[in-house]
């Protein structure tokens, strides 16, 4: 079954009796099929539809992508200050530690120096 929308020209509308004849004879010639629905058509429409349909999917499968994009985005930007904080101040810890063990490492060597002059004052006195 086909169904079909058209264009006619305007003097289709004439009421007079005797244009009748010359108005279906000038119908045929003047029509425009604007809108044709029958099997070829519907065979285009499945197409297009398969189409559109896979076209939904994917736009619905990118949507799904972004959104999952978008929430470890903004998880990186509150946790962002947060591992900062946590990293300067291992920073800081590890720097204190240096610091301690640097002097720790002075103050050893100076007992060294130390232990060393005694030693010497005392193969001094022996010889």
């Amino acid at each position: 079954m086909r169904k079909e929308w058209r264009a006619i020209s305007e003097h289709s509308y004439r009421n007079n009796a005797n244009e009748e004849a010359e108005h279906v004879k000038s119908r045929l010639s003047d029509e425009r099929t604007i809108y044709g629905e029958g099997m070829g058509s519907q065979d285009i429409d499945f197409c297009s539809r398969d189409i559109l349909q896979q076209r939904l999917r994917d736009t619905a499968r990118q949507r799904e992508e972004l959104q999952l994009i978008e929430i470890e985005l903004r998880a990186q930007t509150i946790a962002r200050p947060e591992i900062m904080d946590i990293q300067n101040s291992y920073e800081a810890q590890l720097k204190e530690q240096l610091q301690e063990r640097e002097q720790y490492i002075q103050e050893l060597e100076l007992k060294v120096e130390e232990k060393d002059r005694e030693l010497r004052a005392v193969n001094n006195e022996v010889k």
